[in-house]
């Protein structure tokens, strides 16, 4: 306009300027004929109008004028990145913000070309974050999960596919079990009893080991020479093994059982068995001498526990039987028994052990030890499905909570000799 020094702009978003988008009132754009307004919304209609001034006063309003932004585009593929926190039931799926963005949506499913989708997670929305946690999936199971950023206009394209597999199920429970005693034939024979319980099939390692004791670190003396092995599923044989197999070395090495040498006549064997009762016997033709057997979860499948083990034995003046055991992931209380005259309930001609008792050790540090069983320990029998003590019996039985490590149960007679039974139970 001829004579104008400077021109001021009104820009409102409504035709009767009745009020004025933020920093557009009256604003003084100088002595130009073009100003860009900024900061608006996407596909709004939007009025402005113009006016002149110099030093003689401002000029009426020239005519307004109407202009409709355009349509926002929609946001970018956000980075979709690497799932953490990762369990046996969910994960956290991750992503980076996407520029324009107002909120997020995610698919999740267990196929990469998302023909299926996990329940509830499909296009979920969750907001403007830039992570979500995932949960009540399966364990180890893969998993993928892609993310599109979304503003008022919709949803952008897919960020790249993120896979990810739940972990198992973490194993809790006994992870092994062993009885080390003087085993001989006929009525000396060393025998423990173990129990399976849950749904699932179990892998396990048993070995019965007589040289390898009295070889370094061991040194023990007076050991079993050439020991066999038979397991027992009720009245039937169902394996056996005289001089284990060299294949079997890195099985020792997975479930943390010491090393054999190689050629020794230890016996040893690995058996996949159904849930249920099972005993072993450790068969020794030569005199009198120490063994151990041992029953390692090589599996460690969550559906199913070794869940209880005992050793029945004629025991001598002197003499100790050592139960030991490794409990995993679990603090639980666990049921120990010595019982000797309450076995003669069942056969009254049994010469029992007269007066047991047990001590227990963590390592090399006593941390427990039983003479006569109290009669507040009952409610625990029937939980532990353990058959009950005479009552004033000098039976021997203790219920000490223990946690993720290694304990062995010494169980030893406080005079005379007889037949003995040490139990450990875990009934949860």
């Amino acid at each position: 306009m001829t004579g104008a020094t400077g021109y001021r702009i009104d820009v409102s978003a409504n035709n009767t300027f009745s009020s004025y988008v933020s920093g557009w009132q009256n604003f003084d754009a100088g002595n130009v004929t073009s100003v860009a307004v900024t900061g608006l919304s996407a596909s709004t209609d939007y009025y402005y109008r113009v006016r002149a001034y110099s030093a003689n006063g401002t000029s009426a309003n020239s005519a307004t004028i109407t202009v409709t932004t355009a349509v926002q585009p929609p946001p970018p593929a956000p980075a979709a990145s690497a799932a953490t926190s990762i369990t046996n039931t969910g994960f956290n799926a991750n992503w980076s913000q996407a520029a324009g963005a107002t909120g997020y949506l995610i698919d999740v499913s267990t196929t990469s070309a998302f023909s299926s989708y996990v329940t509830g997670w499909k296009s979920k929305d969750v907001g403007n974050v830039t992570s979500v946690a995932v949960g009540g999936l399966q364990p180890g199971t893969t998993y993928y999960y892609r993310v599109r950023a979304y503003n008022n206009t919709g949803p952008g394209p897919d960020s790249k596919t993120i896979s990810v597999t739940t972990t198992n199920l973490r194993f809790a429970g006994l992870t092994n079990i062993s009885a080390r005693a003087f085993a001989g034939s006929g009525g000396e024979t060393l025998i423990i009893g173990f129990y399976i319980s849950g749904t699932a099939p179990k892998t396990l390692i048993i070995r019965g080991v007589g040289p390898e004791l009295g070889l370094p670190p061991f040194n023990l003396p007076n050991v079993v020479t050439n020991p066999s092995l038979l397991v027992y599923k009720g009245q039937s044989q169902i394996a056996s093994n005289d001089d284990w197999d060299s294949s079997l070395a890195p099985d020792f090495v997975t479930v943390g059982a010491f090393a054999l040498t190689p050629g020794s006549k230890d016996a040893a064997l690995k058996i996949t068995l159904d849930p249920g009762l099972y005993s072993v016997l450790l068969l020794n033709s030569g005199p009198v001498a120490q063994a151990i057997i041992e029953v390692y979860d090589l599996s460690k499948n969550p559906d199913s526990h070794l869940s209880n083990v005992s050793c029945r034995l004629k025991l001598y003046a002197n003499q100790t039987i050592i139960l030991g055991s490794y409990l995993e992931n679990k603090t639980v209380p666990l049921l120990l028994r010595n019982v000797g005259p309450s076995l003669n309930a069942y056969d009254p001609t049994l010469v029992t052990l007269p007066d047991p008792f047990l001590r227990l050790y963590s390592g090399s540090t006593e941390i427990g030890s039983n003479d006569d069983w109290d009669i507040s320990l009952e409610p625990y029998f029937q939980q532990a499905g353990a058959f009950p003590l005479t009552e004033g019996s000098t039976d021997s039985a203790m219920r000490p909570t223990l946690g993720t490590g290694g304990i062995t149960v010494h169980a030893t007679g406080k005079g005379g000799e007889g037949v003995t039974l040490v139990e450990l139970y875990d009934p949860n």
